[in-house]
Parts: structure tokens; sequence; C-alpha cells
């Protein structure tokens, strides 16, 4: 599921260079200068700051307000920081509140939505910006791009498909990564790499950030077929671009494990835990504790992150169920709670990626056939992964049906033959 979270940090930026907002960051504000993750970090700041003070004595200034938010966004893209949308959600509220009918901050309120997976409010801002204004050139393209990326992750993934290549047909390179994040979710492998090296070759050398982002995708992308070799090459090749940005270095605690490699792997989590803070992250280096026999400290960490999981799930719920249900599928003591979860998730965005988690809720609560229901349901549509066949030959050897088990425990091995399928 990590993939698809990377592809909303992308989203955020590009999205501002759409609408040449000037919290576009590496892309108009300041190319050239920003080349290190610190670097930009320090920049959103310094510019928050400055909205700040221009709030000042413009109480009826909503424009301000809107580009205050954007920049609380794109840093929240940046750090993962919720407190972050949280400040962007209370400026928008009111910016909302000052401007005149008919107008207001509706795409920037609608990428904070997006983002923080709340797509049918999302998709509600886009309908009422799209009966309010008539939408051209650029707004119009972004609308597009927005609205098949909320399809996708609903799971409508023709419709999605759809708005891609129309967005591409008006506006070419603007909607290339996420078509190849649709074929690297659907099967088209080698469609997905060709486009990223496309997009790859159309950015900038200035613009760090984003050069960093796509071959962070070409990480992933080798790393979800257990090239793990490949995989890191593109992933430490994403660190010298930009360097510093704990998302990479994430990546690569991942390959590691996933290599078994944990002598790696554990001091690369340790530093993005100390970075970030952040519950899952935790929860990978309490795995690799485990792993290694350090009981005690993988119990005290797991902790931890269940306590910050609980804080994230009170404020931010459609955010925080998807990670949180990799945390409560290794607690044993709590499954109603993964049940809860994993239903919550479908909820909110129900596209294969959820209903593979709910099928794995069903089945660790004895609900054998309503696990067979979901992930039948996700095997009919384009969606591929090893994932999804791992997942689907485990349901399949619950119900006794061992020869399914071996048809997608082979395909689950085609796509990525370092895969622990059943």
């Amino acid at each position: 599921m990590k993939s698809l979270t990377v592809k909303l940090f992308f989203c955020l930026t590009v999205l501002a260079v759409i609408f040449d907002l000037p919290f576009a960051t590496g892309t108009n504000a300041l190319a050239g200068k920003v080349s290190t993750y610190k670097d930009l970090l320090g920049d959103l700041s310094i510019r928050i700051d400055s909205f700040q003070q221009l709030l000042v004595g413009r109480d009826d200034d909503w424009l301000v307000r809107e580009r205050l938010a954007g920049l609380y966004i794109e840093r929240a893209g940046l750090t993962n920081n919720l407190q972050d949308f949280s400040a962007a959600e209370k400026v928008l509220g009111q910016a909302f509140a000052i401007a005149p009918k008919g107008s207001g901050p509706f795409i920037t309120a609608a990428r904070a939505n997006y983002s923080i997976h709340r797509l049918a409010k999302a998709e509600e801002l886009i309908n009422a910006m799209s009966k309010q204004v008539l939408m051209k050139g650029k707004s119009q393209i972004a609308l597009i791009s927005l609205r098949a990326n909320i399809a996708f992750q609903q799971g409508r993934y023709a419709e999605a498909l759809a708005g891609y290549r129309e967005c591409e047909n008006l506006s070419p390179g603007t909607c290339r990564t996420d078509l190849a994040l649709y074929y690297a979710h659907t099967g088209g492998v080698g469609e997905a790499q060709a486009l990223f090296l496309q997009a790859l070759n159309e950015t900038r050398s200035e613009d760090a950030k984003t050069r960093a982002w796509i071959k962070l995708q070409l990480g992933i992308l080798m790393m979800e077929q257990g090239r793990y070799t490949e995989a890191l090459k593109e992933l430490g090749e994403a660190d010298s671009i930009f360097p510093g940005w704990w998302l990479v270095r994430e990546h690569i605690a991942e390959t590691h494990t996933l290599k078994g490699d944990l002598a790696k792997a554990v001091p690369l989590y340790e530093e993005v835990v100390k970075e970030t803070g952040l519950p899952q992250y935790m929860d990978a280096l309490a795995e690799c504790y485990k792993s290694l026999g350090r009981l005690s400290e993988s119990k005290a960490l797991s902790e931890k992150a269940e306590v910050l999981w609980e804080e994230q799930l009170k404020s931010f719920p459609e955010s925080a169920s998807g990670h949180a249900l990799e945390h409560y599928l290794t607690d044993t003591a709590n499954k109603q709670k993964l049940l809860q979860l994993a239903e919550s998730n479908f909820h909110t965005r129900p596209g294969v990626e959820a209903r593979i988690f709910l099928s794995l809720a069903y089945l660790e609560t004895g609900r054998k056939e309503d696990a067979l229901k979901q992930i039948t349901s996700a095997l009919a549509t384009t969606f591929r992964s090893a994932q999804l066949y791992e997942v689907a030959s485990r349901v399949s050897l619950a119900l006794s049906r061992s020869e399914e088990a071996e048809k997608y425990r082979i395909l689950c091995r085609q796509i990525n033959p370092s895969s622990a399928c059943q």
C-alpha cells in the first residue's frame, strides 16, 4: 500500500504546478536553489511564517489564506505531519467563511481532503466548484486529474484510466506519472517503467525533488517484483539526487528487510523513526527487532506505535486506517479492532488494496466466505499485484481449495519470485 501513499505526496506538488501557485516548491518558486530535503523544508517553513504575517490586518482576504493552506499541505506532504493538515483545515475554513458567494478555495480544499483520503468530501468540493465556475485551461486539467485519482482510489479503474488519458491528450506530460502508477498496479510493468523514464528525461535537472520522486517510484517498481539489487540502485540514486529525504531512506530500509539484511535495515529504520516519529515505521522497526530476538525492544516500540495510531485514528481516521491495519494484523489479541478498521478503510476508499486488507481481516476473524467474496471481487478487476495473489492463495487454502491456492501461488511468484507466497 505504500506506493499509493507515495503517489499522494507527488500529487500535491503536481496540482500546485498546474495552477502556477507560489507554493509549487522545487519547480516554480526556488528552482535551482532547493537541492536537499532540509533546504526544501526550511524554505517551506519560512514561507509559512511570511504568509502568517501577511494575514495581519487582512480579515477579508481569503486568497492569502488559501495560499497559506497550500503551503501547510505541501509541508505535510513532505513530512507527513498531520498537524499541518489541521492547520490547513483551519485556514481553509476561514477562507470559505469570508469568500464571496460562488468563490473560495475549492481546489485547495479538495487537494487537502484527497491527501488524507476523504475522497467523498474531495469529490463534493470538485462538483461544487464545477457548478460555480466554467472549467477551462489548467483548472480543467487539474480537475480531470484529481477526479481520475479519486476514481483510482475508489476502485473505478476504467474511469481512472480514461481520465488520465484525457488529461494527457489535453496537456501532454501532466498526467504521465499518474498513468505510470496506473500501469504499475494493473500488470503493465514495462509501460510503467517507460513512462517513468520519459517523465524523468523531461524533468529539469534543477527540480531535485521531482527527479528523486520518480527514481523512488522506479525503485518501488523493482522492489515489488523482487528485483532488490535494481531497487537499491534506483533508491540510492534518489537519495543522491535529493539528499536527506526520509521517505527514500525508509524504502531502502524496506528493501533490505525484504532481502533479509536486517543489519542494514535496522539503523535506517531507527533514523527514520527518530526523525519522523511515525508509527508505521515504529511497527516496521519493531518487526525487525522481533526477528533479531530483541523482544523487549520490539514490544515496547509496538506499544508506543499503538498509542500513536489511536491518536491518529481519532483526529484523521480516513488517513490513518490503512496503515493502522498493518499494525493490528500483528496484534493477535485485538482482531475486532482489525475488522473495524478494515471495514472503515474499505468504506473510505473501496479499491482493491482495501479489499485485500478486508479479506485478510475476515480471514483472521473466521469469516472465510466473506474473505472469499472480497478477494474474488478484487481478482475481477484489472488490478494486479503479488500481494493480491498471495492473499487469494491464503483464502483458498483456508477453504481447502488446494488447486486454486496453487494457481494463485504461481501467479504471485510470476510477479515477484521472492515473495513469500504460500
